[in-house]
């Protein structure tokens, strides 16, 4: 996948914008995932390097934002991103994953919020960050269009805890589930690392 950037990962600041849309009859989730990327100082993202519209079958609808923040966490780390933020609307989730993160806790915890607090740990840093939802509208955008418009892959909740464990790399995070990749709304097959951008 060409990002277009020319500088060295570590130096960079990756943020992400995350949002997740339902369709309960279906039981499809979809998510909408905005990277953007900078090396300068200072509090803004930065332009937009890619942007991804995934849909799944097999996550709960409960789970729906939370494995939307996985899922950029999982693309940070195609990336050799090193330092990390990820924005969502959703406070609740948001304000815990970064009182876990920073506190080290939940790391034992066999489910979709131990394995988002393992893979945040492989980072040099990570922050979990809200984003008011009128300033999140393009993730919004995303994510509405996969659950009415991408075919839906079958990706279970059991996602591979111990993958993160260790140390971060190609093979253990972006191969740890063998087998799986998705179908992009313009039909195009993705199957490691399972993203499909859209610009």
């Amino acid at each position: 996948m060409e990002s277009g950037l020319k500088t060295n990962m570590a130096e960079m600041r990756h943020t992400f914008f995350v949002d997740a849309s339902c369709d309960l009859d279906r039981g499809v989730i979809g998510i909408g995932v905005v990277m953007r990327a900078t090396e300068k100082p200072g509090r803004r993202p930065g332009p937009v390097v890619e942007s991804f519209a995934e849909a799944y079958i097999g996550i709960s609808h409960r789970e729906a934002e939370k494995f939307a923040v996985f899922r950029a966490l999982e693309i940070a780390a195609e990336y050799s991103a090193a330092r990390v933020k990820v924005r969502s609307d959703y406070n609740y989730m948001r304000t815990t994953l970064k009182k876990d993160h920073a506190s080290g806790t939940g790391l034992d915890r066999n489910d979709l919020h131990g394995t988002v607090l393992n893979l945040a740990a492989q980072f040099r840093e990570v922050k979990f960050a809200y984003v008011p939802r009128r300033k999140n509208q393009e993730a919004h955008r995303l994510a509405r269009k996969a659950v009415h418009e991408c075919t839906p892959l079958r990706r279970e909740v059991d996602l591979g805890l111990t993958a993160y464990r260790g140390a971060l790399s190609r093979d253990t995070v972006l191969l740890s589930d063998p087998g799986w990749g998705f179908v992009s709304c313009d039909g195009s097959v993705y199957t490691s690392p399972g993203c499909s951008p859209t610009v």
